[in-house]
């Protein structure tokens, strides 16, 4: 008797369990959502597929200490990624509870790579849907933007993850159960050309993003509503970026065994440049209502740059250079004293003690005349401080520098008493004058692709390619010395 008790218990508490299961797996009628409800209009269809611009990651703001400068240009706390990056603790980096690249915790958005997949899940979702015509409430140009977002972020997260990781396969379908075993090492055939591992899957981010820029506008209606969105400039400039990658001896080497520049797609990437260049700068005057201008070439004056990267009164950064990045969603504190701001920052000014610039990379900048700096300079405050190129006060703040109503101070104690690993705050992602009795709402941004970067990898692709600097390759239009001049107005 005593032993048909002992299982009479837990076979009550089993029944007990399944009705209890069975009772929450019930769909609320709240939640019975059919597919046309979701994909039958271009409202309900494009929040499904806003899902995308949510996952796409900002290296410098997804987590708290975890900013993505890992190759010794800063210096910071063991726990920081600057630190386990320099230390190359890779595998705290892959899988550690802080600032791991795959964590999702409260203190953190997401990792860099964690919703990689589910992202071109939904990407594929919505073309198989565009597919099937389930969406009958839009119009054509309507059904185009779709089909073009859906085309770039498909893309747009194979090309962050093969930077990464390598050779990977392109999936450009919904999976089944049953449907995967897709394999990493692949080939690609195309023009009589068979195109490996590494250098297939940007052949594939290339094609989709030519197949995007179709679709997608110059840009989007709705004046501010709609900034930020991937535009035909976004997915061509893009696709000049795999191009220049795929070229690369990094990735012609895994492909072919060939350490060099593969010049075929290095010409690919220049004319895809001149291309973007040519848009960018047939579209300059549209710009949303209150944005800075562009200068005749496309870019940011100096009065402005501050913009690019970080902006007060809750107004999203960027301006008509920055082609992309992630959208922002934190301003004032979250941004300026609680975690996100130990990625930069001083803990006089922002209440967080973060990573400050390593010597090694305070050095790289030049001097106002353009010259080298030079170690002897560090005995000369002025030429140390002051008498150099003027990125490097707008990147970092120095000992004595007024901010709002902080004097900033860095001796040695002071850096000691403020956790400080090197005399300078990174101010380069804060606006001016932001400090912890003064957050002006304030936030900042890590544009993942500016029209800068594109007249960067034009140089590169004909230099590398022709191997001179006053050559202009058939059919383009600027020598690498005619872009060196604007990169300097």
């Amino acid at each position: 008797m005593k032993r048909f008790k002992l299982l009479l218990i837990p076979l009550l508490a089993l029944t007990m369990m399944l009705n209890s299961c069975e009772e929450y797996l019930n769909i609320p009628p709240e939640a019975d959502i059919s597919q046309d409800e979701i994909f039958g209009s271009y409202e309900s269809f494009q929040g499904f597929q806003d899902l995308l611009a949510v996952y796409v990651v900002d290296y410098n703001r997804h987590g708290a200490r975890a900013n993505n400068s890992i190759a010794g240009e800063c210096l910071a706390a063991s726990n920081y990624a600057p630190a386990i990056g320099n230390d190359g603790n890779y595998k705290t980096m892959l899988s550690g509870t802080g600032p791991s690249i795959f964590v999702t915790n409260r203190f953190f958005n997401s990792g860099l790579y964690s919703e990689m997949w589910k992202s071109v899940r939904i990407a594929n979702m919505c073309l198989e849907k565009l597919e099937e015509g389930i969406l009958t409430k839009a119009t054509e140009e309507q059904k185009n933007w779709l089909k073009g977002q859906a085309l770039f972020y498909r893309a747009f997260f194979h090309y962050e993850y093969v930077r990464a990781w390598g050779t990977i396969p392109y999936v450009d379908e919904v999976f089944s159960p049953d449907e995967q075993n897709m394999k990493r090492h692949w080939t690609y055939e195309k023009d009589g050309k068979t195109y490996r591992d590494v250098q297939a899957v940007f052949e594939r981010i290339a094609e989709d993003l030519e197949e995007a820029a179709k679709y997608l506008p110059n840009v989007w209606e709705g004046e501010n509503i709609n900034w930020g969105r991937p535009t035909r400039l976004t997915a061509l400039g893009f696709k000049a970026k795999a191009f220049l990658f795929s070229a690369s001896p990094l990735f012609n080497e895994q492909a072919t065994g060939v350490l060099d520049y593969d010049k075929d797609l290095l010409d690919r990437c220049a004319v895809t440049c001149q291309e973007v260049i040519d848009l960018a700068i047939s579209l300059i005057g549209t710009q949303p209502a209150g944005m800075a201008v562009v200068n005749e070439y496309g870019l940011c004056d100096w009065a402005d740059f501050r913009t690019v990267f970080a902006t007060t009164d809750r107004i999203m950064p960027g301006t008509a250079e920055v082609l992309f990045r992630a959208p922002v969603d934190r301003y004032e504190k979250d941004i300026v004293t609680r975690p996100k701001a130990r990625s930069y920052g001083y803990k006089q000014i922002t209440d967080q003690a973060a990573a400050n610039g390593s010597q090694m990379y305070l050095d790289k900048f030049e001097m106002k005349d353009g010259s080298r700096y030079k170690i002897e300079y560090d005995q000369d405050l002025v030429k140390r401080w002051d008498d150099r190129d003027q990125r490097f006060r707008f990147t970092f703040y120095v000992h004595n520098d007024i901010v709002d109503d902080i004097t900033v101070a860095m001796s040695a104690s002071d850096l000691v008493k403020f956790g400080a690993f090197n005399s300078n705050c990174i101010r380069k992602f804060y606006p001016d004058n932001v400090t912890l009795n003064n957050l002006r709402g304030a936030t900042y941004s890590t544009p993942l692709l500016r029209l800068p970067d594109i007249y960067l990898t034009y140089a590169e692709a004909v230099f590398e390619s022709t191997g001179s600097y006053n050559t202009i390759p058939s059919g383009l239009k600027l020598s690498i010395g005619q872009i060196d001049i604007r990169q300097t107005q």
